[in-house]
């Protein structure tokens, strides 16, 4: 089996979009879709559902999930679709319990520091004061604690992994070697992925798997943003990172999902796919070539113009800013164009995002940008805070050295760690006693 990992082990351990936590904030706006549990009481809601090990998964801890989760959603769910969606984060959840009891008992520790330095990053990327995320949190009725003990059930289980790594995986200098000399004298195409994985850890487990692969797919055509469902629901290790794989050949993946990839653009994601033990969903990011004279490099110099909604703006505001967008557009024949427009629109940017990679543009944009010729200027994108536009007003290639030897080494340990740590949970699986209530009475 192939593995996939990712590259940065730690800066975007759980980075969310600005997009997904002004969401995520709003999250009592899914209040009603699970207000039928919530209305049993406060002895249904704390249910036992499934005991590992003797360790309890409450109704509760099922109910404060879906509810960060369905936070993502642009469309609210069906009643059907949650119960679907239910099923999974109880699997989920049975994972992370297992994952804390393993590391516990290698006498791993996650300590209040590195709880606060993850939720730090997270508020850093936002641009969010120290401090605002939990209360923000707990301001919309959201369990807080909940993103807590997913945050310390993924730094528990990058040790304990990382510990078995130590002992079982090693990258040699002449592995470094062989690498460099496959791009220098054949050249070739690297792909930056996103993936979601749902084992099946037995063969009769695969209907399941790929039954929640579907689902998966579908949430993804309605919106969710594919770093939340895999920070959710993926069974591999790049789960933490929201499924970052890094850059990797396709003769490093499984013949399967090399196919899939390459039929991809940037922005797109392939079908459910079937590899021995689960189904693998894919995101392609990003492309890059070498050749003999390294790294070829595509970039895209674009022009924005950007006009907010407001806040708490309603329908009757957002079309008449959707309107003004659509008729700017129209006068925009030149980039110096955009610019002015967007000077004196208030545009902090004054209408010019530079030279950038497909891969640092939000995944929706890629395959619109990918599109576009010289020129060009892009129909009125509607999006969550406001209008924008974008203008294509350059595109280069440039050649870049090879990969540094350490980059290089870590993609390559890390990929072996995907394996490692497939095969370890999956171990867990078949050695613990997972049950229902009634299956002890």
């Amino acid at each position: 089996m192939a593995p996939l990992y990712r590259r940065r082990v730690t800066t975007d351990l759980l980075h969310f979009s600005t997009r997904a936590f002004r969401i995520i904030i709003a999250a009592a706006c899914f209040a009603g879709a699970l207000a039928g549990a919530q209305a049993q009481g406060q002895s249904a809601e704390h249910r036992i559902l499934r005991i590992v090990n003797d360790e309890p998964v409450s109704s509760y801890d099922v109910q404060s999930r879906m509810r960060l989760i369905m936070a993502t959603a642009r469309n609210p769910a069906s009643e059907q679709a949650l119960q679907r969606l239910r099923a999974q984060v109880i699997e989920t959840l049975i994972d992370e319990r297992l994952q804390l009891q393993e590391a516990e008992s290698l006498g791993i520790e996650v300590t209040d520091q590195e709880i606060q330095d993850a939720i730090g990053r997270i508020e850093e990327q936002n641009g969010m004061p120290s401090g605002q995320l939990v209360q923000a949190l707990t301001a919309r009725s959201v369990d807080a604690n909940t993103l807590v003990a997913q945050i310390r059930s993924t730094l528990a289980w990058r040790k304990a992994v990382g510990q078995r790594l130590r002992t079982n995986v090693s990258v040699s200098e002449a592995d470094i070697d062989s690498y460099l000399n496959a791009l220098q004298q054949k050249g070739g195409t690297e792909y930056l992925l996103g993936e979601i994985f749902i084992a099946a850890s037995q063969p009769e487990d695969l209907p399941e798997a790929q039954q929640t692969a579907e689902r998966l797919l579908q949430q993804l055509r309605r919106g969710t943003p594919f770093t939340e469902l895999a920070r959710q629901f993926s069974q591999s290790p790049t789960a933490g990172s929201g499924g970052d794989t890094g850059w990797i050949r396709p003769d490093q993946l499984e013949r399967s999902l090399a196919e899939g990839v390459e039929r991809l653009q940037p922005g797109q994601v392939t079908p459910p796919i079937k590899v021995s033990d689960g189904y693998y969903i894919l995101a392609l990011r990003d492309i890059r070539k070498y050749g003999a004279e390294g790294q070829q490099e595509t970039l895209w110099d674009l022009r924005r113009l950007f006009l907010p909604y407001g806040s708490n703006a309603n329908q009757r505001r957002q079309r008449a800013i959707l309107i003004r967008a659509a008729q700017a557009r129209q006068t925009f024949n030149t980039c110096e164009a955009v610019e002015e427009y967007a000077t004196a629109a208030g545009d902090p940017q004054n209408g010019t995002m530079g030279e950038v990679q497909l891969s640092e543009l939000p995944s929706g944009l890629r395959p619109i940008v990918a599109q576009l010729e010289v020129g060009e200027a892009s129909q009125v994108l509607r999006l969550q805070d406001g209008a924008m536009i974008l203008m294509l007003c350059g595109k280069r290639t440039r050649s870049l050295d090879l990969p540094e030897r350490e980059e290089i080494r870590q993609n390559l340990m890390l990929r072996e760690a995907d394996v490692v740590a497939r095969r370890y949970l999956r171990e867990l699986r078949q050695n613990a006693i997972i049950q229902s209530p009634e299956d002890r009475t």
